[in-house]
């Protein structure tokens, strides 16, 4: 199940950690702020539930539309495990982890 109230993830001083996985996030989540983070030894997954939505009768797919970049996680350089990002709709670029060496 999701964590419906939750909107933002904001962990300021975090610069190591063994896995990160932020799953079931609502389809509202709209930022995560990692600022210092520069390893995870372990996996690090940012996911958005995704499921059917009905509008004027209609039943369609849709994920995350509100989180619109990582640009709070600069620093990020090493994942020691899987790097998984998935279901968020209107994040169109990740240059943010083009600092990341190591896969």
């Amino acid at each position: 199940d999701s964590l419906p109230g939750l909107l933002r993830i904001n962990m300021p001083a975090l610069k190591e950690a063994g896995s990160l996985n932020f799953t079931d996030l609502p389809r509202e989540f709209s930022d995560i702020s990692l600022p210092e983070i520069e390893t995870v030894n372990g996996d690090f997954k940012i996911i958005s539930i995704y499921g059917n939505v009905s509008s004027g009768g209609l039943y369609f797919g849709m994920g995350n539309t509100e989180l619109k970049n990582l640009n709070n996680i600069p620093k990020l350089s090493v994942v020691k495990g899987v790097l998984a990002i998935q279901n968020f709709e209107e994040l169109t670029e990740l240059s943010v982890l083009n600092q990341v060496t190591q896969l």
